[in-house]
């Protein structure tokens, strides 16, 4: 950990911590890193992997992309977790979450392919602090991916499902995942997906996936994050607005190699409008999971399959 103090802080600024995961994409990573600049958050933590030593080039990547983030000019304690490993993103980022719960209690998390506009910070800051000492909620998502739709007559709405593409948490919801899924066959004796939702097609879709996890036939961070607030009854806030834009389509991504229409503009929040009642929008949900996760199991697995393999 250093401090950069050189600076008066003279600029306004947001309190809560910002985990920046980074690896071997210097442009995408810039324009991350001068969004997180913008808000000046008071304490950074920047964690990344070590080359990956069978890709000769990623090497000089990596090193250009630690030198984007390498000069930190704003009032701030600056923590790093520069691994001497090569660990692949669905094992490096929940390792970067649970080093940053090591020294705070709550905090941001971002890709270093994931753009925040400013009134995320806000947005984030607002409801860490709102829902700091309620168990329910366990994940503050800054995507909308309802299709231009709103979602009732507040700022955000409540989901079973965790987007990840910027997001925020608190320590005492994430010590509720576990890569390894140990609650998994619980969960299916007491039937607890029924509790979830209703729809059987959802139910079968969750509980294979979720078994495909549990015996390690693949590994998805943010699927397994979404496995823990659901054994956990957990909710996650979606807002009305989109304020994570995705910038990292391509070759060089972990996942996400093409870009189906998930890349969306960037949208302002505004004045923050809380929900009267905290209630899952099932409608909501269901449009999410129609539009994501309603084609067949043995096609998803493919397609996950081949991003994974293509790393």
């Amino acid at each position: 950990m250093n401090t950069n103090d050189s600076i008066p802080d003279i600029l306004p600024h947001t309190n809560v911590p910002v985990l920046l995961v980074f690896y071997r994409r210097p442009d995408t990573t810039k324009r991350v890193f001068e969004a997180i600049r913008a808000a000046r958050p008071t304490k950074l933590f920047l964690a990344t992997s070590a080359p990956n030593p069978n890709r000769p080039a990623d090497a000089e990547l990596c090193k250009a992309t630690r030198d984007v983030v390498a000069h930190v000019d704003w009032p701030c304690e600056v923590y790093r977790d520069y691994r001497e490993e090569c660990i692949d993103a669905d094992h490096g980022v929940p390792t970067a979450v649970s080093w940053m719960f090591e020294h705070v209690d709550h905090g941001i998390v971002l890709e270093d392919d994931c753009v925040p506009n400013a009134s995320f910070f806000n947005f984030c800051e607002e409801l860490l602090e709102k829902y700091k000492d309620d168990t329910r909620i366990m994940n503050i998502s800054g995507s909308n991916f309802q299709g231009g739709n709103v979602r009732g007559d507040a700022s955000y709405y409540f989901s079973h499902y965790a987007m990840t593409w910027g997001w925020a948490t608190w320590k005492r919801a994430w010590s509720l995942y576990d890569p390894d899924l140990k609650a998994f066959p619980d969960f299916i004796s007491k039937n607890t997906i029924a509790t979830i939702v209703s729809r059987k097609k959802e139910q079968t879709y969750w509980l294979t996936f979720f078994n495909k996890l549990y015996t390690k036939k693949f590994a998805f961070w943010d699927s397994t994050w979404i496995f823990a607030l659901m054994n956990s009854g957990g909710l996650s806030i979606s807002p009305n607005h989109n304020l994570i834009q995705n910038i990292g389509f391509g070759s060089t991504a972990t996942h996400t190699k093409q870009d189906t229409g998930l890349s969306l503009p960037l949208e302002n929040l505004g004045h923050i409008i809380h929900p009267s009642r905290i209630e899952v929008d099932q409608v909501a949900d269901i449009y999410f999971f129609n539009k994501f996760h309603s084609s067949s199991f043995v096609t998803k697995v493919k397609y996950k399959l081949n991003q994974f393999f293509s790393k």
